[in-house]
């Protein structure tokens, strides 16, 4: 009986453990991204695509974050995205982005991370070069970085995370006692 009893045991052990590695390896997040023509010149266009999807069973809420890097030296941003993703779904965006006259010359890196509420996480990283031209605006301030971040970010076409105000308890006092001040 001791042994049937340990039999029964470890048989219900490996299904259980089969069954809670195959829940945690469906869920995951995947990310893909890309810039063309990977050399851009001022006034130029170029091309954005985007891919996020889920490859598990179950539905996720996912964070995205987008930031822009800079001679991989300057990060700008991240600017923070949010997505739900139904079982097997693809979300996917192409959309085209204009390089401002006085943006800096260099080398750039567009960065994409997705969080997902399983804890899964992917990452994609699409670099290029922005190189002057003819309407290269030289004397003058630079366009800002952010401002080419947000217009990125805008072309990816999710919603933005909606910002947390940080308070004081007094502050949260007053909104709610009802008492003129």
């Amino acid at each position: 009986m001791p042994r049937l009893r340990h039999r029964l045991f470890m048989l219900a052990l490996l299904i259980a453990t089969s069954a809670g590695m195959s829940a945690t390896a469906s869920a995951a997040v995947q990310v893909r991204l890309g810039v063309k023509p990977e050399t851009l010149v001022h006034c130029g266009r170029g091309q954005i695509a985007f891919a996020l999807w889920n490859d598990g069973e179950n539905p996720l809420r996912v964070r995205v974050f987008v930031s822009l890097t800079h001679d991989d030296t300057t990060e700008i941003g991240p600017l923070v995205f949010r997505a739900h993703l139904e079982p097997h779904q693809l979300i996917r965006r192409e959309a085209e982005f204009f390089v401002p006259p006085a943006l800096p010359v260099g080398r750039y890196a567009l960065r994409v991370r997705a969080v997902a509420s399983d804890s899964s996480r992917a990452e994609a990283i699409a670099r290029f070069v922005v190189e002057p031209s003819e309407c290269t605006i030289r004397d003058g301030t630079p366009t800002p970085l952010s401002l080419m971040l947000d217009g990125l970010g805008a072309s990816l076409g999710l919603d933005l995370s909606t910002p947390t105000v940080r308070t004081s308890w007094g502050a949260i006092k007053r909104r709610y006692d009802g008492t003129p001040r």
